[in-house]
Order: structure tokens, then sequence, then C-alpha cells
């Protein structure tokens, strides 16, 4: 039987690079077939003090979002999001704080040890923030899109009601920092190749054939 070897990815919500960087990575390992690959998301907030009251903080996430959107504009991200079925509603986005999504990424890591369920969840939140233009930062539409995924609104709530995995979230942001890691998305494979941002399906295959297979046994 062959061992499973794990993916680590560091990614957050309200980076488009993300939720691209991160399809395009289901994509090559169902392409290869790699099932021993197992994707493992980590939490990185970009902006982890972000407060939306505070107007200047807020005017600063809309100009990153306006550069990100003229990034988008280049042929080959438009591209890589076509092939996907990817659409990014930059227009209506919301500045928000990912701590409380990241905090339930968490929470479906100790309900599912395969990732299952944490890959199921982090899809959604990404469709729901950059297509649907959700909050995220809103309890009561973190729970609809939770319990959507599968996970009992009770866990979800308990988990607003006690930040019991903030430390989970933190220790997640400090192994990022120990690796190097420079932003988001951000991708350490199992034989220690790094990858700091998007690139295409097929460079991700390459690296992906590079990885061998182990024997369990």
């Amino acid at each position: 039987m062959v061992k499973k070897q794990v993916i680590s990815m560091w990614i957050d919500f309200t980076s488009a690079y993300s939720y691209l960087a991160y399809t395009n990575l289901k994509k090559a390992l169902n392409q290869t077939k790699r099932y021993d690959l197992i994707i493992e998301l980590k939490s990185y907030q970009m902006l982890p003090d972000f407060d939306s009251q505070n107007s200047h903080q807020v005017q600063g996430f809309k100009k990153l979002l306006h550069d990100d959107q003229k990034t988008f504009e280049n042929p080959k991200l438009t591209q890589m999001l076509k092939s996907n079925g990817l659409k990014l509603e930059f227009k209506n986005v919301k500045p928000l704080n990912t701590i409380d999504a990241h905090q339930l990424l968490h929470l479906a890591k100790t309900l599912d040890p395969s990732f299952d369920l944490t890959n199921d969840l982090a899809r959604v939140f990404f469709l729901n923030y950059w297509s649907k233009n959700k909050n995220l930062a809103s309890e009561s539409e973190l729970l609809k899109i939770s319990h959507g995924a599968g996970i009992e609104q009770k866990l979800v709530k308990e988990v607003f009601a006690t930040n019991d995995y903030l430390k989970a979230v933190f220790l997640d942001e400090q192994e990022g920092i120990n690796q190097d890691i420079q932003g988001v998305p951000f991708i350490v494979f199992p034989n220690q190749e790094k990858l700091l941002g998007t690139c295409s399906v097929e460079q991700l295959k390459r690296i992906i054939r590079e990885i061998k297979l182990i024997d369990e046994n």
C-alpha cells in the first residue's frame, strides 16, 4: 500500500491568488491521479489586525483589492480562471478580518483527520467570498456556510463563544514564518520543494510527478 503524504498549503480567504492556486492544485492532483497526496490547508492572515471600523484600514484593503483586480486582468490569469470556471467579483468584495473563518477551518480538521471536510469548507468559503460576495466575518453567514458543508451548528457556535482555535491559527502562522513565508498562497511539498504564489496546472503537475511514491510497508 502507498503511504499518504501531505502537501502543506498556507492560504487566506481574502486572497484571490489563494483561491486560484488551491483550485489549480486540486486539479493537478486529480489529473495526475496522485491519490496518495493530500492537501493540508494552513492559516495565514494577510491582515491579522484588520478592523472593519477603521476607515484608514478599509481604504488600504480596497486599494489592495484594486491592485489585485488589475493583476487578474493579465491574459494568463484570466485564462486560468476561465478554465476552472472561477468568477471573481472584485467590485463587491467586502473588506474583513478572516480570523473566525480560519478558526472554523481548524474545527473541521478535528472532525475529519483526512482533511476532506477542511478542503470542502475552504472551497465554499472561497466561493462565497469571491463569487457571491458574502461576509465571512459575519457569524450568521459563517454558521450558514459551515452547516451547508456538513458541520453541526452547535459546534460552530461553540467556536464563536470560546475562540478555542485561535491558538491553532497562530501556530499555523508561526510555522509559516519558520518556513520563510512571504505571503499566500505558499505551498510546501513532501519533497520540501516550496512554491510562493500562483502557477499553472501544468507546472504543478511537473512538481507532483517528481514526488516519489512511498511504500507503507
